[in-house]
């Protein structure tokens, strides 16, 4: 696997922990519960620390656990329900790891969690409700964080376990595809709407995620308005073995030599994207300085010319 650590995620009862000790134990990696790892620290129970410190303190300790963790390498980690509150966990640990939601009904937690008095935010009469609409509230993200997804309902751990496994195994053989976004990009949505669009940055990358699934293709995705910071990125993909990567460098298009040197260097196949058509735009934004060391440009279409991107490396990679 390109990614060491597999990170299990989900609400409360789903088996995290319980699952997470089969997988450790079939791939002989290390396991690690987040939430036991946070009650050595503070020498508490969580619900202690609910209780005495409240959610704010242990959201802060629980992402300094995250990017403690996030350091090691061969390591199954099952997290807390709430991970998924902090959105800079999840970023925190998928440079790292493979992230697998156990995704389960209501009513499956319910029958796990229905006695369990050590959990914070079930500390009330009706359980069940409450399991319900703070499911349905965190759905969403957990999703939306997911690389692999897991229905648990009516499997038994080792069944979950040798799901797991199948999909990781399918993954190693899928190709692995890095988007990169350039100065400003973090800014779709706002920025000159008639000219980029309304979609947001966030809105773009699921779209290339889910298109990607459909190709076999594994994506991640990074923006940054630093040039320095988009070199690092092209230097760490050339010594991770990416197969691929498409770059929207924003305006850096014109005249970062230090970008253009980094992608002649990794001797990778890249894709240069554009939102808008930008040879019928301004005459500064005719020329590129990055297209001539890539496969490829592709302008005008939109956030479609991600999605023709990915048509155009997989089959170059072919």
């Amino acid at each position: 696997m390109r990614k060491s650590n597999i990170i299990l995620i989900g609400f409360m009862g789903s088996g995290k922990t319980t699952v997470g000790k089969i997988l450790a134990k079939n791939l002989h990696y290390s396991f690690v519960d987040s939430d036991e790892e946070i009650e050595k620290q503070e020498q508490k129970l969580i619900v202690d620390i609910f209780k005495e410190q409240g959610e704010t303190y242990f959201r802060k300790i629980e992402h300094e656990m995250m990017q403690k963790l996030a350091q090691g390498e061969k390591q199954v980690i099952a997290t807390g329900g709430g991970i998924i509150v902090n959105k800079d966990n999840i970023s925190c640990l998928k440079k790292t790891g493979i992230i697998i939601y156990l995704k389960a009904s209501p009513n499956h937690i319910y029958k796990n969690v229905q006695r369990d008095k050590t959990r914070p935010l079930l500390q009330v009469e009706n359980k069940q409700k409450v399991i319900a609409d703070l499911l349905a509230e965190r759905e969403g993200d957990y999703l939306g964080a997911a690389d692999i997804i897991i229905s648990v309902d009516g499997y038994t751990p080792q069944e979950i376990a040798g799901q797991i496994q199948e999909n990781l195994q399918r993954r190693d053989s899928m190709k692995e595809i890095w988007v990169l976004h350039g100065v400003n990009l973090n800014f779709l949505g706002i920025r000159e709407p008639d000219i980029y669009g309304d979609q947001t940055l966030e809105d773009i990358n699921k779209k290339i995620c889910e298109y990607g699934r459909t190709k076999n293709i594994q994506t991640q995705f990074y923006q940054s308005n630093h040039e320095g910071n988009l070199i690092d990125q092209l230097q760490k993909a050339y010594y991770q073995n990416v197969d691929g990567i498409i770059i929207n460098p924003g305006a850096f298009t014109h005249y970062s030599y230090g970008l253009r040197d980094a992608i002649a260097s990794i001797a990778l196949p890249v894709v240069e994207v554009h939102l808008s058509n930008i040879h019928q735009r301004e005459s500064f934004r005719h020329q590129s300085v990055i297209a001539p060391v890539c496969i490829g440009q592709i302008c005008g279409f939109g956030a479609m010319g991600y999605l023709l991107a990915i048509d155009a490396l997989n089959s170059f990679i072919n």
